[in-house]
């Protein structure tokens, strides 16, 4: 980690470049080192940065695109990875992504678009401010959500079973993202002190609870162990934590003073008193009244320091007294309790003055004046991450935000990226844009490229290698409002059009979001892929209505070009003859799919589109059920022969495959067999098969006749356990007649039956 850091610098405008980190000490979002080779299950398998040549410098001055390429290894490592902390960061990302979506959103509303009005217009000055102030309150909420959703990510317990790598970065993140919020995203300056207080003690926990164990739970009495006053109850103040500071006073069992020191005991309990009035007195906007009490606290030694005269009551005021400088803000008092420069940056802020924002730089200043800040060499080849940090934190206050960014995206590029969007929606950016401008080649600032775009597209894309982050790399690729530099639309759209078709759909949401992009993009042919994807997966979940909803999706009727069409009409067609019409046939029945069956019996609710090229692909096995519900209903009766001339139909259809003609011309056995009294057959009736029989035998191929018997063998072998009463494998049977035993057979028994049958006829006439 630190080597890498160690080769991040920004000393000039012209070196603005996102470093290209090696392979093995990178990372997208976490890195789980401990991985063993195998990605699979690991963190690191999936989280790594995705490289890219094209330096920032180069993308805020020119039009060249970043490069895009979808990883297939990773992909599949992503779609197959069961670390249950990746589940929980995903979810983390998807949580950024949707605020900064909210806050586009937003930013396109009424009360937004035209906050700065055009010049040589009358307007209302109080309006422009309270829509600016509602833009910057709401940038705001969004950076304090990031941040909580950030402590959600940290307090979840599947982060213990990743490498402790991954919880110092997180953790870093954190610290840098409390010390921005505490300095820059912030609505009242009333709140800021509390706001640096919490970054403070988000570093670390002071007093320690070893300390705080020793002096509270195990010294009898608190207040005159000697690192009571000047070790806990100062860090406590330093810190801001003034009514913990109160609190331990009140259980310090400094009551016993009353007794043998009266002006120590009241000095301890106006002290004290103190203490638990700075909250309210502070954020009433009375801290100028509280800083006088404070002040007259002070200034009260002088007083009651001739009347001590125990030595340890000595010391005990001694420390109370610069206790007392700290709380009126004497920096040298300060400092000297104070371990960082940070720590004594948040004193100022909270017992100098509070409610001045210009004054916060000099507290800074007069802060790295008192506890200067260590130098760490360029050389260095291991920083710890309290060091790099420390760095960071002087950047921020220094405005340094590009520093600021660098360290960010080493730490949690998903994270870096949209910190960047809200930073430059304040506007902290508009100075290297400025900078980096030459005057032959000046962009307007409203219409080039960003630094945030920079950082987003680099997330967006590395999103779209991951299964479960697919949809957020989508979105910021195509939302409006995240990207909006015009030339990169193009180069976006193709990159959705790439990645959608690849992305395993889990839902009918998903695929529907999908469609719904494609609409907005104008992707047909991408569609046309979805659809096609989505129709294979349902047929393959043995779903036929939804897959021959998909395929005919596909096809374009008004296209000049089928091509593209062929493979799904081919699935169409594959599932109205070979998987419904070819299961109803072999085993005479209607077939499995009661969905299927309702929409050829029109039994479905109106609402139920059904798309015109399925309920023409559906005719066929339409006929085929109403010839078999008419044998069901009517049986063997005399006017059976009525129902066959449904058989007929199909028989005659142009675009019947000749394979299941065999075993449509098999349902006349039965017919045939049966006594011509009770089935009153005429003569046109017995040309009509002969008809057909021969249409076959004229017309079939060698290789369709070898389909046709492979087909008839397979049905007379295999019988459903419960046969209708009218399938003619079962009437054969139960009249003591054999089954033909191939396609020769079957016509002879045809033919011969046809013959006797005609005989009979010109008998009984």
């Amino acid at each position: 980690m630190s080597e890498a850091f160690g080769e991040i610098k920004f000393d000039d405008i012209e070196m603005l470049e996102i470093p290209d980190y090696d392979s093995t000490s990178e990372t997208e979002a976490i890195t789980d080192e401990s991985s063993n080779g195998d990605d699979k299950d690991t963190i690191g398998g999936i989280f790594s940065t995705l490289k890219n040549e094209l330096g920032l410098d180069d993308w805020l001055n020119t039009d060249k695109p970043l490069d895009f390429q979808f990883d297939v290894s990773e992909y599949k490592s992503s779609a197959s990875l069961q670390h249950p902390f990746a589940d929980a960061y995903t979810n983390y990302v998807n949580s950024l992504f949707k605020l900064i979506e909210s806050l586009t959103s937003k930013q396109s509303d009424e009360q937004w678009d035209n906050f700065e009005e055009p010049v040589g217009l009358i307007t209302s000055q109080t309006s422009q401010e309270a829509r600016l102030r509602a833009k910057n309150e709401f940038i705001n909420e969004c950076f304090t959500n990031i941040i909580e959703h950030l402590q959600t990510l940290l307090e979840d317990p599947s982060l213990e079973s990743t490498n402790p790598e991954t919880d110092s970065r997180l953790t870093s993140t954190l610290h840098i993202l409390l010390c921005l919020q505490s300095n820059y995203f912030y609505s009242e300056i009333t709140n800021r002190p509390e706001f640096l207080c919490n970054w403070v003690n988000s570093i670390s926990s002071k007093p320690s609870e070893e300390l705080f164990e020793t002096i509270m739970t195990s010294t009898p009495i608190p207040y005159l162990h000697p690192q009571f006053w000047n070790t806990m109850v100062s860090q406590f103040i330093t810190r801001g934590r003034l009514s913990e500071a109160a609190e331990v006073i009140s259980r310090s069992k400094f009551e016993s003073l009353e007794e043998t020191s009266l002006d120590l005991y009241n000095l301890i309990s106006d002290f004290k008193l103190l203490l638990e009035n700075y909250t309210s007195f502070s954020l009433k906007g009375q801290f100028a009244e509280w800083k006088l009490k404070a002040c007259e606290f002070r200034d009260s030694f002088v007083n009651i320091r001739s009347n001590i005269i125990d030595d340890k009551e000595k010391i005990i005021l001694s420390q109370i007294h610069d206790l007392a400088n700290i709380i009126t803000g004497l920096p040298k008092t300060i400092a000297s309790y104070c371990d960082h420069w940070y720590e004594v940056y948040v004193a100022f802020a909270l017992f100098q003055v509070r409610d001045n924002e210009e004054l916060f730089k000099d507290f800074y200043k007069l802060a790295l004046s008192e506890k200067p800040a260590p130098v760490y060499s360029t050389t260095t080849t291991e920083l710890q991450v309290s060091e790099f940090e420390e760095q960071t934190f002087a950047n921020i206050l220094e405005e340094n935000f590009l520093k600021v960014l660098e360290t960010l995206y080493f730490l949690e590029p998903a994270t870096a990226a949209y910190v960047a969007k809200l930073l430059e929606m304040k506007s902290y950016f508009n100075g290297y844009y400025v900078a980096t401008s030459k005057a032959s080649n000046l962009k307007s600032l409203v219409h080039r490229r960003t630094i945030s775009e920079y950082f987003l597209t680099l997330h967006a894309y590395k999103c779209l290698n991951l299964q479960g982050l697919i949809p957020v790399g989508v979105g910021l690729l195509v939302k409006d409002g995240i990207i909006n530099y015009q030339n990169s639309r193009v180069a976006n759209k193709n990159i959705v059009a790439e990645v959608l078709p690849k992305y395993n759909f889990k839902t009918n949401d998903d695929l529907e979001w999908a469609l719904t992009i494609c609409a907005k993009l104008g992707l047909s042919n991408t569609a046309k892929q979805l659809h096609y994807k989505s129709g294979v997966k349902s047929l393959t979940d043995g779903y036929l209505f939804e897959a021959l909803n998909r395929f005919v999706h596909c096809f374009d009727p008004t296209a000049v070009n089928y091509s593209s069409d062929n493979n799904a009409m081919k699935q169409v067609h594959y599932i109205a003859w070979d998987i419904i019409f070819q299961d109803s046939l072999i085993n005479n029945r209607p077939c499995n799919d009661d969905l299927i069956n309702n929409i050829v019996d029109n039994k479905v609710e109106k609402t139920l589109e059904i798309h015109p090229v399925i309920r023409q692909c559906l005719s066929p096995y339409a006929v085929l059920n109403e010839f078999f519900k008419g044998l069901k209903v009517k049986g063997n009766g005399p006017n059976s022969f009525s129902t066959y001339s449904k058989l007929i139909h199909l028989l005659r259809f142009n675009y019947l495959p000749k394979k299941y003609y065999p075993l449509l011309l098999s349902q006349f056995l039965p017919l045939l067999s049966k006594d011509s009294k009770t089935f009153d057959l005429q003569l046109s009736d017995l040309v009509i098969i002969i008809e057909l029989l021969d249409t076959y035998e004229i017309n079939v191929t060698e290789e369709e006749n070898k389909e046709a018997l492979s087909l008839y063998t397979y049905c007379i072998e295999h019988k459903e356990e419960v046969q209708e009463e009218y399938d003619w494998r079962k009437i054969l049977k139960d009249d003591g007649v054999a089954i033909p035993q191939n396609l020769k057979q079957l016509f002879l028994a045809l033919r011969g039956a046809i013959v006797a049958k005609i005989g009979k006829v010109y008998i009984d006439n």
